[in-house]
């Protein structure tokens, strides 16, 4: 799929659309009718292999609020799926929308993207916890194994809390998340919970966690 600099152009637009409002939100509900009208045509265009045409219609369709489709720009940017062009700053955008509209796995990008200072986005650890907590509460073991080690070593303005730390650790871990289990082995390991650390150590490693594997490995004096 080639971009050309007039898509972008149309993204841009798009976005506008809902963020301008006024004349700009009139002409939208005149010429574009629906967020669902738009995600129908984008995909369209995706099956006819017009990729211009999809990102246009995609991208319309996510600026009058249909998640699907921020999401799917949010991540296409991210990775450059759209002709190899990648575009954080485009990306982080998309995925603050989707995230403030609720979707989990959004609030979880977008308060990576504070944590790390990605695509525009200021350094913000406090603003990270905030997304991640919202992100945890709705079940995303990555963002309950990161609020883990934000509590255990008392990251992102948060007081340590190793009992805070574990239940996370807890809550990933048995939805398999693989360093979630291995952070909970560890944790229990260096509060001398042998037994609980070795569970979760070999959890991890027979599943192919190197670090895991090492520890369990130097724990017993055995291989896996």
């Amino acid at each position: 799929m080639q971009l050309k600099k007039r898509t972008k152009i149309l993204i841009f637009s798009a976005l506008a659309l809902t963020l301008l409002g006024g004349a700009a939100g009139a002409w939208s509900v005149k010429k574009i009718r629906s967020a669902e009208y738009a995600y129908n045509r984008s995909l369209e265009a995706r099956e006819r292999g017009d990729g211009d045409a999809m990102l246009r219609w995609m991208s319309v369709a996510g600026a009058r609020g249909d998640v699907r489709a921020q999401m799917f720009l949010a991540t296409g940017f991210e990775m450059g799926s759209f002709g190899g062009v990648t575009d954080l700053k485009l990306s982080a955008a998309w995925y603050k929308r989707a995230a403030e509209a609720g979707n989990a796995i959004a609030q979880f990008n977008y308060g990576t993207f504070c944590w790390l200072g990605r695509g525009d986005v200021p350094a913000d650890r406090e603003e990270a916890l905030k997304w991640w907590e919202k992100a945890a509460a709705a079940g995303v073991p990555n963002a309950k194994s990161n609020l883990g080690i934000c509590y255990r070593d008392g990251l992102g303005g948060v007081a340590k809390d190793i009992a805070r730390a574990r239940n996370f650790f807890i809550e990933a871990a048995t939805a398999n998340h693989l360093e979630a289990c291995y952070l909970l082995g560890e944790l229990y390991e260096r509060e001398n919970n042998r037994e609980r650390a070795l569970h979760w150590l070999e959890k991890a490693a027979s599943e192919g966690h190197a670090k895991a594997k090492a520890l369990f490995e130097r724990l017993t004096g055995t291989h896996l």
